[in-house]
């Protein structure tokens, strides 16, 4: 039986996130610094962090801007509507 190096990064600031577990790769060098591997689990998380925040906030970005456009087109619509009620009076 092979065993794998694994460790957990905890404690994040994420609403998401209570974990992360990382196994590392079977060819990682013996005295490779686990800080440097560490470091990169820690990118890999934020990262992840911050594309999630970044979909939310394109979504909210979306939704305001298809109300916006609805709202304008319905505007649009009653002005026409009231202009061709004034015009065939």
């Amino acid at each position: 039986m092979h065993t794998k190096k694994v460790f957990v990064l905890k404690n994040f600031k994420s609403p998401y996130i209570e974990q992360a577990i990382f196994i590392l790769r079977e060819d990682t060098a013996p005295n490779a610094p686990l800080s440097d591997a560490v470091a990169e689990a820690e990118r890999i998380v934020e990262g992840f962090l911050e594309n999630k925040q970044g979909r939310q906030q394109q979504e909210k970005h979306r939704f305001f801007h298809w109300t916006a456009v609805l709202g304008s087109l319905l505007i649009a619509v009653g002005l026409i509507l009231f202009i061709c009620k004034g015009f065939f009076s």
